[in-house]
Formats: C-alpha cells, sequence, structure tokens
C-alpha cells in the first residue's frame, strides 16, 4: 500500500521544509505528497519504490579495489550549472550516476540512468532513479 513508504509520513511542516524547496524537480510527485496531505486515503499517481538495501556485499571497496569504472564527463564549478550544459555534454551517455550537492546545505541528491540521455526526446521525461542522503 502506498502510505507505507516513508515520504508519506512526513508532517505539514516536514514537507514544507524539506520537500517544497525540490517542487520543481519532482513535478508530480508534488501534486501527489500535497494530495495526500489533503485526502490521505486516496491512492497516489507516481510510482514510488521503496527503499532498497543491498545484500551479502562481498567486501568492502578500497580506493584500489573498485571493479568498476568511473570517468567525471562534467562538473558544474568547471563546465557551468546551466540545464543546456548538462544537455550538450551528457547527451548519448549510458549508464550514468549524476550526483549534486544542494547549495547552502549539507545534501547531496543523485540518481543513476541506465539508459543513454537524449535531448531529443521532445519533451518526454526519462525514468531514472533518484536517491537522496
Amino acid at each position: 500500500m502506498y502510505t507505507s513508504y516513508p515520504l508519506f509520513h512526513l508532517s505539514s511542516i516536514e514537507v514544507v521544509d524539506k520537500i517544497k524547496p525540490y517542487k520543481k524537480i519532482i513535478d508530480k510527485l508534488w501534486e501527489d505528497i500535497n494530495q495526500h496531505l489533503l485526502i490521505p486515503d486516496r491512492p497516489v499517481k507516481s510510482t514510488i519504490l521503496p527503499p532498497r538495501s543491498v545484500l551479502n556485499m562481498p567486501t568492502a571497496y578500497t580506493l584500489i579495489n573498485i571493479p568498476y569504472k568511473f570517468e567525471l564527463i562534467l562538473r558544474g564549478t568547471q563546465d557551468g550549472f546551466a540545464p543546456q550544459t548538462f544537455w550538450n555534454i551528457c547527451h548519448g551517455q549510458v549508464g550514468t550516476v549524476v550526483l549534486l550537492k544542494v547549495k547552502g546545505t549539507d545534501e547531496i541528491i543523485g540518481g543513476y540512468n541506465p539508459l543513454a540521455w537524449d535531448n531529443s526526446n521532445n519533451g518526454r521525461k526519462q525514468k531514472i532513479v533518484l536517491f537522496s542522503h
């Protein structure tokens, strides 16, 4: 049931203080959060995945035994923070991890996109996995 997700157990004050600053980037989810505060028994339309944990991790990775290759393709402090800069550099990139530090806070948000970024998708939104820490 949708109410089992931590997002819908926030108080009104927490929603205003912690979620509202991101309403431009969470678009439809913001509408669902507001709807849930007003009508808690009505199901939300957004697809919300439950938190997951990694089980049976083989070993902790160190800087010398990371089995993945990461390549920095964009750094806002060097390349700029404009959305068009992101699209120009990331268009066609596959299997990307995006990390963002929220200015003025200690919060880091991000996501993983297994598909290629496509700046010619005519306004359609791509489905990616978002996370926050």
